[in-house]
């Protein structure tokens, strides 16, 4: 159990200060929660304070900017945003609406294989060619590897 933790803590990005925009989609007041949707219609989870929750109910259905930290799951994706400061929307939010990402290279590589994605591929095709295969059978074989 303790060799789990060890891992997913060795898999998880540090957390980072990042700025992000989108629509008040949601509010949870009993877990302390916004939801902004992005214009790619992608969910971003913001932690609020309760005492900044209340005065955030006027902005409901709009555009936020949100300054904040965002904090990452072991995959190496976004869980949530913890707030710091926010605004209302401005000609630069459209820049800012978008999912933070913070994927290292060996981050991307384990999620990869966790998808079932082989290491390397050409290995179920190494050795194998040239053979008598036809032009379609081999594009095929290509195929089936994706």
């Amino acid at each position: 159990m303790i060799e789990k933790i060890n891992k997913n803590d060795n898999t998880r990005p540090a957390p980072e200060r990042t700025l992000v925009a989108g629509l008040l989609d949601e509010m949870k007041f009993s877990r302390g929660e916004l939801i902004l949707r992005t214009t790619e219609n992608k969910r971003i989870v913001v932690k609020v304070a309760k005492s900044k929750f209340q005065e955030m109910k006027e902005f409901f259905g709009e555009v936020l900017i949100i300054v904040g930290v965002a904090y990452f799951k072991p995959g190496g994706n976004l869980s949530y945003v913890k707030i710091e400061n926010y605004d209302v929307e401005g000609k630069s939010s459209k820049f800012f609406s978008g999912v933070p990402g913070n994927l290292t290279m060996k981050q991307q590589i384990a999620r990869q294989l966790r998808e079932g994605k082989k290491l390397n591929p050409i290995d179920d095709i190494f050795g194998k060619w040239p053979g008598q295969e036809t032009d379609e059978e081999f594009e095929q074989m290509l195929r089936d590897l994706k």
